[in-house]
């Protein structure tokens, strides 16, 4: 019985002891997988640490290199933009503008029906104009000196157009057009700003304008406003042949039909009927085109100008106005600090534009200036708009450079590129005038034919 126990006992020994062998066994197995599966966890870990780094890397790379190649693209454009400035200052001084022989004397395109533009005041007034227009802070401008004939002005604004140093300075030029009023009304226009000018204008029922009545059958000028259907209807008909010829120009342009330079211009003595240009008050035609805040009108032989029926008007009427012997207000916008004190020696080339308006008027709306005179606000408000399109022609230029420097990512950078290529149809104007003002001036006793 001894011996049977002590088998037994060594059996269980012996199986105890082969249990704890196998636990150790599987304890040890189930170590080693641990082990195994931490040291392929950490394996694996370093290596999406090591991609993750990689990818980083690259993105990193990516990142510098794109913003390198924007900062070569800026330098470029920078460089680009000096080089058209120096070139728009050349243009507009009186003592080297000869010497561009790309559009002067060294170009046998050059016809000698232009020789007034190889004057000095004919050619710097008329290419100062061209910048306030392609920089947007005028829609219109009056040529009030020296050009050639229609036929011919229309050929050498063509030829200006065609010439691909001044295109490349001057992206907008190609927007610039003529309007013919009369022999001796031509304007020099950017289609585009004026378009769009005359979209707020039909939207606001042209309240950014006064109209004053200066018929010789009243005692004295009277406000116009509350009878404005016969007005409204004449500039909403201009308007009309605007924005038609612009569709014509556009669709010619893409059948890349060959024009003559008079179809891409615009004579109105072709819409006379539309227009009733023989019967109808030019300084109202005239004052929208040039964005007067205040316009003349007149009633000729009417009561009041929503009167009218033009094909009794008579022009004897019209041509007399009673604002003769009265006060005036004078408005003169003026360019100051040219970058060349040279410039200033041409006449009136400071003068952005000038208008005036009767001082005797009771205005319904109207604000104190500093002298504590009654103002229209459709004056105050034309002197903000005239202010800040000239500043805000500057900021673009900043906002430009401060874009250029903050590109952190690619989508900043495809909007910046886009920003930059929409600003850059514009120069900084301010490098060639650094200030802008607003002159007034009473004028006692006036004698004024409109």
């Amino acid at each position: 019985m001894t011996i049977i126990n002590n088998n037994t006992n060594n059996n269980i020994n012996n199986n105890n002891n082969n249990n704890n062998n196998n636990n150790n066994n599987n304890n040890n197995n189930n170590n080693n997988n641990n082990n195994n599966n931490n040291n392929n966890n950490n394996n694996n870990n370093n290596n999406n640490n090591n991609n993750n780094n990689n990818n980083n890397n690259n993105n990193n790379n990516n990142n510098n290199n794109n913003n390198n190649n924007n900062n070569n693209n800026n330098n470029n454009n920078n460089n680009n933009n000096n080089n058209n400035i120096e070139l728009i200052k050349k243009l507009l001084s009186p003592k080297e503008f000869r010497k561009c022989d790309f559009l002067f004397n060294g170009n046998k395109k050059f016809k000698k029906e232009w020789i007034c533009f190889t004057n000095q005041s004919s050619w710097i007034q008329f290419f100062n104009d061209i910048l306030l227009l392609c920089n947007e802070i005028r829609s219109a401008v009056l040529l009030d000196y020296n050009v050639p004939e229609w036929e011919e002005l229309c050929e050498f604004l063509e030829y200006l157009k065609s010439n691909s140093i001044l295109i490349k300075c001057l992206p907008q030029l190609s927007n610039i057009k003529l309007i013919y009023l009369d022999d001796f009304l031509f304007f020099l226009i950017n289609h585009q700003s004026l378009i769009e000018r005359s979209e707020i204008d039909t939207n606001n029922s042209f309240s950014n304008y006064l109209f004053i009545d200066v018929s010789l059958h009243n005692s004295s000028p009277i406000i116009c406003n509350d009878n404005l259907n016969s007005h409204k209807n004449l500039l909403l008909n201009l308007i009309s042949i605007l924005k038609n010829n612009n569709n014509n120009n556009n669709n010619n342009n893409n059948n890349n039909n060959n024009n003559n330079n008079n179809n891409l211009n615009l004579n109105l003595n072709n819409f006379s009927n539309e227009l009733n240009l023989k019967n109808i008050y030019f300084p109202i035609l005239l004052g929208w085109l040039c964005e007067y805040p205040i316009i003349y009108c007149n009633s000729g032989c009417f009561k009041e100008c929503d009167l009218i029926n033009y094909g009794n008007v008579n022009q004897e009427d019209l041509g007399n106005n009673n604002l003769c012997g009265i006060d005036l207000k004078k408005i003169e916008v003026q360019l100051n600090k040219p970058f060349n004190n040279d410039i200033l020696k041409i006449q009136s080339i400071q003068r952005v534009c000038a208008f005036t308006f009767p001082s005797n008027i009771n205005f319904k709306n109207y604000e104190e200036n500093k002298e504590k005179e009654k103002e229209p606000l459709q004056l105050i408000n034309y002197e903000k708009r005239i202010k800040e399109r000239f500043n805000n022609n500057n900021n673009n230029n900043n906002n430009n450079n401060n874009n250029n420097n903050n590109n952190n990512n690619n989508n900043n950078n495809n909007n910046n590129n886009n920003n930059n290529n929409n600003n850059n149809n514009k120069i900084n104007f301010k490098e060639l005038w650094n200030e802008i003002s607003f002159l007034k001036q009473t004028i006692s006793m006036a004698t004024i034919r409109l």
